[in-house]
């Protein structure tokens, strides 16, 4: 059974619960079973975008295809390497959203994609 399939049957026990055979309802249970469908599609799609992400060039977007939308840091992929500098040809620059174009080395960069949240150990905000 695929997820698809499996959220759809969550679904119809859920509905079953909203009309229980003895007249008595089990409070919460069509709720959270409807929760935990929504929860189901929305990390599906997450993954299946991730999964597209990855086959499509590991995340890194082309120049030439988009830039990014909004002002920031991004991490950037150059056309060579910089002078002494080991792993130099992927670096994190600033991209200006306003004059669409980034700040430092923009006639090397070939691609960009966005930086990783922050590291943050469990339990810390």
């Amino acid at each position: 059974m695929n997820i698809r399939e499996q959220v759809k049957e969550l679904r119809t026990i859920a509905e079953a619960y909203r009309r229980p055979p003895y007249g008595r309802e089990i409070i919460g249970t069509e709720e959270a079973l409807s929760k935990a469908a929504d929860t189901i599609e929305a990390l599906s799609a997450k993954l299946q975008g991730a999964n597209k992400e990855m086959s499509d060039g590991g995340g890194w977007i082309p120049c030439s295809k988009l830039m990014p939308e909004k002002t920031g840091y991004y991490l950037v992929q150059l056309s060579r390497k910089l002078p002494k500098e080991d792993y130099s040809d992927r670096v994190v620059a600033l991209y200006d959203g306003e004059d669409r174009e980034f700040i430092r080395y923009r006639n090397i960069i070939i691609a960009w994609q966005p930086l990783p949240e922050p590291y943050r150990e469990d339990g810390v905000n």
